[in-house]
């Protein structure tokens, strides 16, 4: 998995559709975005039945997923728009094993899907990458396992002393970590400030 960490870069190649309009129905919704709902077990459940319904099969062969929420009543620079959340789920194309796929959910866009050409950095050894060995199966995940980690991330970083507010802003699952971001506003002057926490798949924290 290294060679994929350290020594690439992504760039989109083609967009495939704008699901909002309708062109994949098929696909699962998300509901009515509230803020602390990647910290709420019954919540985060039911998008984690999402991602395992969207990804069916590919879930053995993944790259990257990221969960994320955001306010603008709340967050700096994003005055004037609604509770956004975006889910965006990278794993091997089945068409082109050379390739990512892209699925991504936003509240506001809906669904959409992209093809990605991956670009080695010149650091990397070309000759010997190969994409679909640097995936990882995520199919012995569970939301239990996910919520448990959420719950040791906000016993080590939640006090409603010293924030006015706090939640759990982003969740990102790779190859064998999962990172969860808190975010929250001093009481005592308004600062914004986020605390990260990693661990492995089994719950393990990761200096």
């Amino acid at each position: 998995m290294k060679n994929l960490l350290n020594a690439v870069l992504i760039a989109a190649s083609v967009m495939l559709s704008a699901c909002g309009g309708g062109s994949n129905s098929s696909l699962p919704t998300i509901g009515n975005v509230d803020i602390q709902m990647l910290g709420n077990d019954a919540e985060l459940k039911k998008v984690y039945t999402v991602i395992e319904q969207t990804l069916g099969d590919n879930i053995k062969k993944m790259h990257e997923i990221q969960l994320n929420v955001s306010s603008p009543s709340i967050e700096r620079g994003r005055e004037g728009r609604p509770n956004d959340f975006t889910l965006t789920m990278f794993y091997l194309y089945p068409k082109n094993k050379n390739k990512l796929y892209q699925v991504a959910y936003n509240s506001e866009v809906k669904w959409m899907e992209n093809i990605y050409d991956v670009e080695l950095r010149r650091s990397a050894d070309a000759e010997s990458f190969v994409l679909e060995e640097e995936m990882f199966d995520l199919s012995f995940f569970s939301s239990d396992k996910l919520s448990q980690i959420v719950r040791d991330a906000l016993a080590k970083y939640k006090d409603e002393k010293k924030y006015s507010v706090q939640y759990v802003k982003n969740i990102t699952i790779e190859y064998g970590t999962v990172e969860v971001t808190i975010y929250g506003k001093l009481s005592s002057n308004d600062i914004e400030q986020k605390h990260y926490y990693k661990t492995d798949f089994d719950g393990e924290p990761i200096n």
